[in-house]
């Protein structure tokens, strides 16, 4: 059986990082983590 071939992603559709975040180190007051966070969800959204 053949695999499912998927087109290839538009070049001009907008796309933002996905970023990862530590909870652990959010929960240890972390604050580089805590920075990346509040810009995750701010500035891209994520919330």
């Amino acid at each position: 059986m053949p695999g499912i071939a998927f087109p290839p992603f538009p070049e001009d559709m907008p796309t933002v990082p996905l970023l990862v975040i530590d909870y652990e180190l959010v929960k240890s007051g972390d604050q580089a983590e805590l920075n990346r966070l509040w810009e995750a969800a701010t500035q891209l959204g994520f919330w």
